[in-house]
C-alpha cells in the first residue's frame, strides 16, 4: 500500500508536474507569442515610421537646398543674396534699406562715376527730374524796373545763362531775386546821394540867395517849364527839378539868367526898371525875387508911413501879374 501510495503520490506528483510544466510552457509560449506579436507590431510601426522618415527626409533635403538656386542666371551665384538665409529675410532688407533712403528703386537717380566725361544725354534723366527746362525760353523771370536798364537784353542773357548751366527753376528764381534787389539797393543809394546832394546846394544857395532863394527856385522851375512848352509829365518835371537843385553850378547860372531876364533894356541900350515894360513870366518872378531879397524895398513895403512905399507896393503888384502871365496892369493893348 505504501508503495501504491507511493506511486500515486509520484503518479500524482509527477503529473502534477507534468501539468505545472505543460501550464508553465503554455504560459510562457503564450507570452512568449504576445511578445513576439507585440515586437513585430513595433517592428511595422518602425517600419512605417521609417518609411514616413524616409518620405520627411527626402523633403528636409529638398527644403535645404539654398533657395538662391531657383534665382535666374547670376543672381543665383551673386554673393549679396548668399547672405539672407530665407526670402523673407531679402524682403526684410530691402524694406529697411528703402525706409532708409527715403526712396524707391524707381526714384532713384544715378550720378555718372564721371560726371565730366558724361555726354549730355547721360545728364538729361538727372535734369528732367530736376525740373530744369529743356527750352531755355521756358524759364519764368520777372525782373524790377531797378535791375536793369534794358530788361529784354538782361533777360536774354540769364535765358542763355541758364541753359549753359542747366539751372533749375528755384535756382534760376534765386538769382533773379538777388538781382532785382541789388538794383534796388542800388537805386536806394542812387537817391540817397542826390538827396544829400541836394540838401548840400540848397543849404549854399540859401545862403547866396537870402531872402530870395525860394523865389528863385519857383522862377526856375516856371522857366524850364516854359521852355518845355508843356511837353513833359508831373514825374519828369519833378525829377528835373531834383536834377537842378542837385546841381550848384547850373542853379547858379539859371538864377543869373533869370536875373537878366529881369533887367529890360531902355532906350538906346540903356537900363529901365522892372516895372518900366511887360516882362516874361519868368522875368517878373525874378524881379520879385529880387525885390524880396531888397532889405530897403521890403522895410518900405511893410511901412505905410514910408514915402516909398506906394511905389513899392505899385511895383510889386505889376509883377506879380506879370508873374502870373498877365499884362501890366497900366500896359494897353
Amino acid at each position: 500500500m505504501t508503495t501504491a501510495t507511493d506511486t500515486t503520490a509520484g503518479a500524482t506528483q509527477s503529473s502534477g508536474g507534468t501539468t505545472a510544466a505543460t501550464a508553465t510552457g503554455q504560459t510562457e509560449g503564450s507570452a512568449s507569442t504576445t511578445q513576439g506579436a507585440a515586437t513585430s507590431a513595433a517592428a511595422d510601426a518602425a517600419g512605417q515610421t521609417g518609411a514616413a522618415g524616409t518620405t520627411d527626409g527626402a523633403a528636409q533635403t529638398g527644403d535645404e537646398a539654398p533657395w538662391q538656386d531657383g534665382l535666374a542666371g547670376d543672381l543665383k551665384t551673386n554673393p549679396l543674396f548668399r547672405t539672407y538665409k530665407t526670402v523673407d529675410d531679402l524682403a526684410k532688407a530691402h524694406d529697411h534699406l528703402t525706409k532708409l533712403k527715403g526712396a524707391t528703386a524707381a526714384e532713384l537717380l544715378k550720378i555718372p562715376a564721371k560726371p565730366q566725361d558724361q555726354a549730355p544725354e547721360d545728364w538729361a534723366p538727372i535734369h528732367k527730374a530736376l525740373g530744369v527746362p529743356e527750352d531755355p525760353k521756358d524759364y519764368k523771370i520777372t525782373l524790377a524796373p531797378e535791375a536793369a536798364a534794358d530788361a529784354p537784353a538782361l533777360e536774354g542773357v540769364l535765358r542763355e545763362l541758364g541753359g549753359k548751366a542747366k539751372f533749375q527753376p528755384a535756382q534760376m528764381a534765386a538769382v533773379i531775386e538777388t538781382l532785382n534787389t541789388l538794383g534796388q539797393q542800388a537805386e536806394a543809394a542812387e537817391v540817397a546821394a542826390r538827396e544829400a546832394e541836394t540838401r548840400t546846394v540848397t543849404d549854399t544857395l540859401n545862403k547866396e540867395w537870402g531872402a530870395a532863394a525860394e523865389g528863385n527856385r519857383r522862377a526856375i522851375g516856371k522857366l524850364m517849364r516854359d521852355a518845355l512848352g508843356g511837353q513833359i509829365d508831373e514825374a519828369a518835371q519833378a525829377d528835373l527839378e531834383r536834377t537842378v537843385g542837385a546841381n550848384l553850378t547850373l542853379s547858379r547860372i539859371l538864377a543869373h539868367a533869370i536875373g537878366k531876364m529881369a533887367e529890360p533894356e531902355g532906350p538906346e541900350g540903356g537900363s529901365a526898371a522892372p516895372a518900366a515894360r511887360q516882362l516874361s513870366p519868368a522875368g517878373a518872378q525874378a524881379a520879385l525875387n529880387a525885390l524880396q531879397g531888397d532889405a530897403e524895398k521890403m522895410k518900405a513895403l511893410n511901412d505905410r508911413g514910408h514915402p516909398q512905399h506906394k511905389a513899392v507896393l505899385e511895383e510889386r503888384r505889376h509883377l506879380l501879374a506879370q508873374a502870373r502871365g498877365e499884362k501890366r496892369p497900366d500896359s494897353v493893348g
